[in-house]
């Protein structure tokens, strides 16, 4: 079964993790990259804040994203 991933700052995620989605936290845009690049099999969505989006490459090799609206 596929997990559920929010990846940014924290401020912004506070609600995931009461609905059961797993908060990776990542407060400046190297954290990002290496909680992105860390992300095992398993993960089938990534939920992105705007400023994780802009610290990824426009093309991401990966599960499927969505980014929160600003």
């Amino acid at each position: 079964m596929s997990r559920v991933v929010a990846l940014g700052t924290p401020l912004a995620l506070l609600g995931w993790a009461l609905v059961g989605v797993e908060v990776v936290e990542a407060a400046n845009p190297d954290d990002v990259r290496l909680a992105w690049n860390a992300l095992d099999e398993q993960v089938g969505l990534v939920i992105l804040t705007p400023d994780a989006r802009r610290a990824l490459p426009p093309q991401l090799e990966g599960p499927l994203w969505a980014v929160l609206p600003e």
